[in-house]
C-alpha cells in the first residue's frame, strides 16, 4: 500500500510544478483584497490559472510560513507561474503598475482632465490637491496653486490608484 501512497504523493507534487511560462504568455490581473483568506487567494490563482492547484498552493505557503505574510494589492501575474514563484511575488508586494507621463507644457487644469482619463481621478480632486498642497506655502507663499512647479515627468505608480 505504502508504494501507491507515494506514488501517488509523487503526482500530486508534480501537479504543483510551474509549467513553464514563456516570455509570450499572458498575465492575468488578480486583486488580493485586504483581510482575504489563504484559501479565497488560492482559489483565485486557480481559477486564473496562475497555479494549476489551490490545494498545493495552500499547502506550500503554509510549509513556507507564509499564509499571513501575503500582501493585498492588484498583480499581474503570468498563466502557469507556479505555486512558489506566486507566493514569493505576493510575499515581496510586487503589485502592478501603471505608467503615466505629464507631457510638457501642461497647464494644471489639463493635466487634471489628462489624469481623470487615463488614470480615473477625478480633475476637481486633483485641482483641489493641488490648491491645498502642504507644499504650497514652503515654495512659493504668494501662490493660489501649484501651477509653474509641476515638472514633465514620466511616473510609474502602483495599482490599485487612489487620490
Amino acid at each position: 500500500m505504502r508504494p501507491h501512497l507515494t506514488v501517488a504523493g509523487l503526482m500530486w507534487l508534480a501537479s504543483c510544478a510551474p509549467s513553464r511560462p514563456s516570455d509570450d504568455q499572458p498575465t492575468q490581473r488578480v486583486t488580493i483584497p485586504p483581510g482575504a483568506t489563504l484559501a479565497v487567494v488560492a482559489d483565485s490563482l486557480e481559477s486564473r490559472g496562475v497555479v494549476k492547484s489551490s490545494g498545493c498552493f495552500r499547502l506550500l505557503t503554509r510549509l513556507r510560513g507564509s499564509e499571513r505574510r501575503l500582501k493585498a494589492g492588484v498583480y499581474d501575474l503570468p498563466r502557469g507561474q507556479g505555486a512558489w514563484d506566486a507566493i514569493t511575488t505576493l510575499q515581496a508586494g510586487r503589485v502592478a503598475t501603471i505608467r503615466f507621463t505629464a507631457p510638457e507644457g501642461l497647464s494644471l487644469l489639463d493635466l487634471a482632465e489628462l489624469m481623470e482619463s487615463r488614470l480615473g481621478f477625478d480633475a476637481e480632486s486633483v485641482l483641489v490637491a493641488a490648491r491645498e498642497s502642504p507644499w504650497l506655502a514652503e515654495l512659493a507663499s504668494d501662490r493660489e496653486n501649484l501651477e509653474g512647479f509641476l515638472q514633465p515627468d514620466t511616473h510609474t505608480l502602483p495599482l490599485p490608484l487612489t487620490a
